[in-house]
């Protein structure tokens, strides 16, 4: 595993919340995003579950990010 991905996972762990703030793109989420929690998620047992989680976003349509949103959850 890379070095930086260890220091993400060690960041994670001693976080008491993980808030996501992120853009919609392309109807969901950034590649760098959606590569950093598939990072963060394995191997199994050495995963970040058990987090609490919260997601913001921001937008001036109506529907804004929802898919991105969906995608997250």
């Amino acid at each position: 595993m890379p070095t930086k991905v260890k220091e993400f996972k060690s960041k994670i762990r001693g976080a008491d919340v993980i808030l996501i703030a992120t853009p919609e793109y392309n109807l969901s989420v950034p590649e760098a995003l959606n590569n950093a929690i598939d990072w963060a998620s394995r191997p199994y047992g050495d995963d970040s579950n058990g987090k609490p989680v919260a997601i913001v976003r921001s937008s001036i349509g109506m529907l804004g990010d929802a898919r991105a949103q969906y995608h997250l959850r």
